[in-house]
């Protein structure tokens, strides 16, 4: 994703604090939903930026749509693993995108109540 003529970014490790929420307290449930604490600090293109905000957006909708249309249980499971393997694989990459495209959206939908709320459900 580099534009000709441009440095080439060097790889660089990347320690990603995360920690697992639980989804319900009563249930006992525990979710693999990322709550990241740090932001990253690596800077990316504009166009991976633009990617992974997009790629999160995809997913998310994927799940509203899924839920809107009542799915519940293995069938929504099977749902949203489908669409986090095609937009955010559990690869290296993906979880890179995953980091930085939560704090991208996070950063997006903090304009307004309305948006807050659509991204946090």
């Amino acid at each position: 994703h580099s534009l000709a003529g441009a440095p080439q970014r060097r790889a660089v490790a990347m320690q990603v604090a995360r920690r697992v929420a639980p989804e319900k307290p009563a249930a006992g449930r525990v979710s693999a939903l990322s709550m990241y604490e740090l932001p990253p600090a690596e800077p990316i293109s504009v166009s991976e930026f633009e990617e992974f905000a997009y790629d999160r957006l995809r997913l998310l909708s994927t799940i509203e749509l899924a839920r809107a249309k009542g799915l519940k249980g293995a069938e929504l499971e099977a749902r949203i693993r489908k669409a986090r393997d095609e937009f955010m694989p559990l690869s290296p990459t993906g979880l890179i995108k995953d980091y930085y495209s939560h704090f991208i959206l996070r950063l997006a939908y903090c304009r307004s109540e309305d948006l807050r709320r659509w991204f946090l459900q």
